[in-house]
C-alpha cells in the first residue's frame, strides 16, 4: 500500500513539473504572435495609442479633421426660439477608419477551452494534495505500527505469590481465538502462576496478538523451536518446508519489540519440584522429540525434579518412571493423576494452537502443588475464526486445515 501511494504521488508531481515548466494551451489562449491581449479593443496598447491622438472633441487617426460649420436647426411650429444643434464631426472619406482586431480576440470555443484548462490545473492540484496527505498518514501509522509499544502488563486475573496452583501452556503458534479461550479457562480454575512452554509463533496468522498476550500475563517464558528459527534461520532447512515458510512470513510480520522479548527467553525453567522446557532436557537446543518411552527414560534420566513438563510434539502425554521402569499413561480429556513420591514424571502439555492429537481442542496442564496432582484441560475456541486468519494472510493452507483436523 505504501508504495502504491509513493508512486502515485510521484507520477502527480512529474506531470505537474511538466505542464507548468513550459507554455501549453493556457498560455496560448492569452497570447497568439506574442501580441498582448486587449479585452476591449483586441490591439495592442501600443498601436492603439498611435493610432487614435486626441484633438479637442473629435479623435484623428494620424491628421487633423476641420469641423463644418454648425447647422441651425428649424424651429418647430410651437418653440419660442431658435437653438444651436452642434452636429457631430464627420470624417472624410480618406480617412482610415479603425479596424477591429482579429489578432488577440478570444472566440467563445477558446473560452471554453481555458476554462476547460484551468479546472483540468485545480483537479490535478488537488489530487496530488490528497495523494500527498494520504501518502504522510499512511507512513505515519506504519511507524506507529512498527514502533508500538506494549500496553502496561495485565493479567485477566489476580495471581497468588503463595499459592500453589500453575499452569503450563506452550505451542500456541500465532492463534489467538485459542490462546485466548484457554487464558479464560485458566481464570476459571484459580490459577495462581503460569509458565509458557514456547512456540509462540509459527503456523498462525496473529503472532503479535499471541506474544502481546503472553506478555501481559508476566509469566516465565520458555524459548521453542520456532521461535528459535524465527530469530535466525541459520538451521531453517531441519524444517519442512511448510514450517519453514510460516517462519519466514512470521520474521517478516513480527514488530520489533515483540521480536527483542522472544530474544531474551531462556531454554529451561525451573521452580520448586518442577522443571520446564520446550523440548527435552537432553540438549534442549536440538529440539529432539519425546514420542516414545525409550525417549522419555532417557530425558528422565536427567530429571532434579519429580515433574518435568514439556510441549513440541503437540501430543498431551505422561510418562511415570519407577525403579528405572518407563511406563507411559493414557491422557484422556481432563485426566487427572495423584503423583506419587516413589516416581518421577515427565508430562507433555499438549498444544494450545496447533493440536495433533486428531482433536480440535487446545490442551494445557494444571498443577496443584499442595495435592501433588496434575490435571489435562481440554478447552473448545472459535477454529473457523482462526482458519479464516490464515487463509487472508495469505499462509500455506495446511496451516488452517489441519486446526480442525487436529493432525
Amino acid at each position: 500500500m505504501m508504495r502504491v501511494f509513493l508512486c502515485l504521488c510521484l507520477l502527480v508531481c512529474a506531470i505537474s513539473s511538466c505542464r507548468g515548466g513550459e507554455p501549453g494551451d493556457f498560455d496560448r489562449a492569452f497570447r497568439k504572435d506574442d501580441d498582448v491581449f486587449v479585452p476591449s479593443g483586441g490591439k495592442k496598447k501600443e498601436a492603439l495609442d498611435a493610432e487614435l491622438v486626441p484633438s479637442g472633441n473629435q479623435y484623428t487617426q494620424g491628421k487633423s479633421i476641420t469641423p463644418e460649420t454648425p447647422m441651425k436647426a428649424e424651429p418647430d411650429s410651437g418653440s419660442e426660439k431658435e437653438l444651436d444643434v452642434i452636429q457631430p464631426p464627420t470624417i472624410p472619406n480618406n480617412a482610415v477608419q479603425p479596424q477591429p482586431s482579429t489578432q488577440a480576440s478570444m472566440s467563445p470555443s477558446q473560452l471554453d477551452r481555458l476554462a476547460t484548462l484551468l479546472d483540468d490545473e485545480w483537479l490535478l492540484a488537488a489530487i496530488g494534495t490528497l495523494l500527498l496527505a494520504v501518502l504522510i498518514l499512511s507512513l505515519a501509522l506504519w511507524i506507529r505500527s512498527r514502533t508500538k509499544r506494549l500496553p502496561a502488563p495485565t493479567a485477566p486475573f489476580v495471581f497468588s505469590a503463595k499459592g500453589t496452583r500453575t499452569a503450563f501452556f506452550g505451542d500456541i503458534h500465532g492463534n489467538a481465538p485459542a490462546l485466548r479461550a484457554v487464558i479464560e479457562d485458566m481464570a476459571k480454575q484459580s490459577i495462581d502462576r503460569m509458565v509458557c512452554l514456547g512456540d509462540l509463533v509459527g503456523y498462525g496468522a496473529e503472532p503479535d496478538e499471541c506474544v502481546d498476550l503472553v506478555r501481559r500475563l508476566r509469566c516465565p517464558t520458555i524459548l521453542g523451536n520456532h521461535d528459535h528459527f524465527m530469530m535466525s534461520s541459520d538451521d531453517i532447512e531441519k524444517m519442512n518446508p511448510v514450517a519453514a515458510m510460516s517462519v519466514e512470513w512470521t520474521r517478516n510480520t513480527l514488530r520489533p519489540d515483540n521480536f527483542e522479548f522472544i530474544k531474551r527467553l531462556g531454554l529451561t525453567y525451573a521452580a520448586g519440584n518442577v522443571t520446564a522446557v520446550h523440548a527435552g532436557l537432553a540438549h534442549p537446543e536440538k529440539w529432539g522429540y519425546i514420542l516414545k518411552e525409550d525417549a522419555a527414560g532417557a530425558a528422565m534420566a536427567l530429571q532434579k525434579t519429580q515433574l518435568c513438563v514439556i510441549g513440541h510434539s503437540h501430543v498431551p502425554a505422561l510418562y511415570r518412571m519407577i525403579d528405572g521402569e518407563v511406563r507411559s499413561l493414557t491422557v484422556e480429556p481432563f485426566f487427572r493423576v495423584k503423583l506419587h513420591p516413589d516416581s518421577i514424571y515427565l508430562a507433555n502439555a499438549g498444544s494450545v494452537g496447533q493440536p495433533r492429537d486428531r482433536q480440535s481442542k487446545s490442551c494445557w496442564l494444571l498443577h496443584d502443588a499442595k495435592t501433588n496432582e496434575i490435571e489435562f484441560r481440554f478447552v473448545a475456541y472459535d477454529v473457523r475464526a482462526a482458519q479464516e486468519r490464515i487463509r487472508a494472510s495469505g499462509l500455506p493452507e495446511k496451516n488452517a486445515a489441519r486446526l480442525e483436523s487436529g493432525t
